[in-house]
């Protein structure tokens, strides 16, 4: 399960659960059925790791064109959509060895636009509320300069 953002109470919390999302996800395709498949199919194993990031980006580019990565709401959407990639790449690998129908780019795409939908509004309003807390008031920066 992954971290929880309302767990965080200042920004520099939410860069740390970013990484430890984004390891999760480096973790998944860095699995043996992940590589092996990938070796199988002539590609370079390190090619998992591209795919993760190639397939979160396109997806999200497409929703968000303009978007600044950098800023904490966005990296948030950013790992976990990168999360969603890598554990349908891997549910790709196992679903082949089973012989079953996956289809993990449409599962990706679906995935990523349901967390967009459930999580964006109140991601938003919750790292602007952390911000609001760890910066003071205008007015009261404003009193100590005089």
């Amino acid at each position: 399960m992954l971290p929880v953002l309302t767990d965080c109470k200042t920004v520099s919390e939410i860069h740390e659960q970013n990484m430890l999302i984004q390891k999760a996800a480096t973790d998944l395709v860095a699995e043996p059925i992940v590589q092996e498949g990938y070796m199988r199919s002539g590609q370079s194993p390190a090619t998992a790791f591209i795919n993760v990031n190639s397939m979160a980006r396109k997806r999200l580019h497409a929703i968000f064109p303009a978007a600044d990565w950098k800023e904490p709401l966005m990296e948030r959407i950013l790992v976990e959509a990168r999360h969603i990639c890598a554990e349908c790449i891997h549910l790709k690998y196992v679903c082949r060895e089973n012989r079953t129908p996956y289809d993990h780019l449409k599962d990706a795409t679906i995935r990523i636009q349901k967390m967009i939908r459930d999580k964006f509004v109140s991601y938003g309003e919750y790292v602007a509320k952390l911000r609001n807390e760890e910066q003071p008031p205008k007015a009261l920066e404003e009193l100590d300069h005089d």
